[in-house]
C-alpha cells in the first residue's frame, strides 16, 4: 500500500499488514450499527467497576521500580543498574533481545547485559529493562482472564513494544525529544487499554458484556475508556510526569505545539502509524491526531496524509 513511502528505515514500516488489509476489504467483517446497542451501557459498567468496586491496579512490577529509580536518579551508577538487571533472568534476556534488534543494533552481537549497557548507554537499557518487566503484567493477567480475548492480549503484548522502538526511532530520525523517553513514553502510554480488557474479561465472567462482542465494538470499548484507566495507573504507579503526561494526553484532540509537547506528538505520530498498519477498528479520530502532531512538529505533511487516509478508508 502507498504508507509504505513513509520512512522506508523506520521500525513502525517493518511489518506485513495483510492481515489488516484483508479484513478491511470486507464489509462483512464491520461491526454493524446494531453491535453497538448496548456500547455505553458496557462502557458505564466498566468505568463504574473501576472508580466504586475497589479495582485492583496491576502492582508495578518491583524490578522495574528499582531501575527506574536508578536511571531517575541523579547519581547514576551503572554497575548498580547492570546488577539489578542481572538479578532477573526474563528481563535480562529481554533487555539482550531487544539490544540486538533493528532498532537499536550496529550489526555486532551483543552477548551480555554488561555489553548492551556499553552499548547503548545508561538511560537507554534502563528504559528497555522497565519495559521489559512491564511486559510481563501481560503474561500475568493473561493467565487470569480465563482465555477471555487472548487475541487482544496476544496483540497487545507484541504492539507496546513495537510502538515503543518506532517512538524512539522517530524521535531520534527527526531531532524531536528525548529519544529514550519517546521509548518509555511510546511503551506506556496505552496501559489502560491492559486494565480495560481486565475489566472486559471479569465483565464477560459476571454476565455483563458477550463473551463473543464484536471485536470492533471492544476495540470501542477499550478506546473510550483506556486513557481515564491508564491516567489512574500513572498515579497509582507515580511515573515520571512526562510519561504520565503522554499517557494521560495522547488522545487530546489539538494539543499545543510546542518543544516541551514533543515527546507527546512524536508517541502520537507513532502510534497512529502502528494502528494504521495493523488495527482494522482503528479509531477515524486517529487519522487528525496523526497530521496535528505531524504539522506540530513541522515535519512534512505528504506522506502523513497517505496514512490518514487509509485509516479514513476503514471507517
Amino acid at each position: 500500500m502507498g504508507a509504505h513511502v513513509l520512512l522506508p528505515d523506520a521500525p513502525v514500516t517493518d511489518f506485513d499488514y495483510q492481515a489488516w488489509a484483508i479484513a478491511a476489504a470486507h464489509p462483512e467483517l464491520q461491526p454493524k450499527p446494531e453491535d453497538f446497542v448496548h456500547l455505553e451501557e458496557a462502557r458505564s459498567v466498566l468505568l463504574e467497576r473501576a472508580h466504586h468496586a475497589n479495582l485492583e491496579l496491576p502492582a508495578f512490577p518491583s524490578v522495574a521500580a528499582k531501575i527506574l529509580n536508578l536511571i531517575e536518579s541523579p547519581d547514576c551508577d551503572m554497575r548498580a543498574l547492570i546488577k539489578t538487571i542481572r538479578l532477573d533472568a526474563v528481563v535480562s534476556a529481554q533487555v539482550l533481545r531487544v539490544a540486538n534488534s533493528m532498532a537499536f543494533s550496529r550489526g555486532v552481537q551483543l552477548t551480555t547485559v554488561q555489553d548492551a549497557a556499553v552499548r547503548l548507554g545508561f538511560k537507554a537499557i534502563g528504559n528497555i529493562a522497565v519495559a521489559a518487566a512491564t511486559m510481563s503484567l501481560l503474561q500475568e493477567h493473561e493467565r487470569d482472564i480465563h482465555d477471555c480475548f487472548r487475541e487482544r492480549w496476544s496483540s497487545l503484548a507484541v504492539t507496546f513494544p513495537r510502538v515503543a522502538a518506532s517512538a524512539r526511532w522517530l524521535s531520534k530520525a527527526f531531532s524531536r525529544g528525548n529519544p529514550e523517553e519517546a521509548y518509555l513514553a511510546g511503551l506506556m502510554h496505552d496501559l489502560g487499554k491492559v486494565v480495560a480488557l481486565e475489566l472486559c474479561g471479569e465483565m464477560v465472567q459476571d454476565g455483563d458484556l458477550a463473551a463473543d462482542v464484536h471485536p470492533g465494538v471492544l476495540e470501542r470499548l477499550i478506546d473510550d475508556t483506556h486513557v481515564e484507566l491508564g491516567t489512574l495507573l500513572m498515579k497509582e504507579w507515580a511515573m515520571p510526569w512526562p510519561i504520565a503526561f503522554v499517557c494521560m494526553k495522547h488522545h487530546v484532540p489539538n494539543p499545543q505545539a510546542a518543544k516541551e509537547h514533543d515527546l507527546l506528538h512524536v508517541v502520537r505520530i507513532a502510534s497512529a502509524l502502528d494502528a494504521a498498519r495493523t488495527n482494522p477498528w482503528a479509531s477515524p479520530a486517529l487519522k487528525d491526531e496523526l497530521l496535528w502532531s505531524a504539522q506540530a512538529l513541522e515535519l512534512r505533511l505528504e506522506p502523513f496524509v497517505v496514512v490518514a487516509e487509509e485509516l479514513k478508508a476503514l471507517h
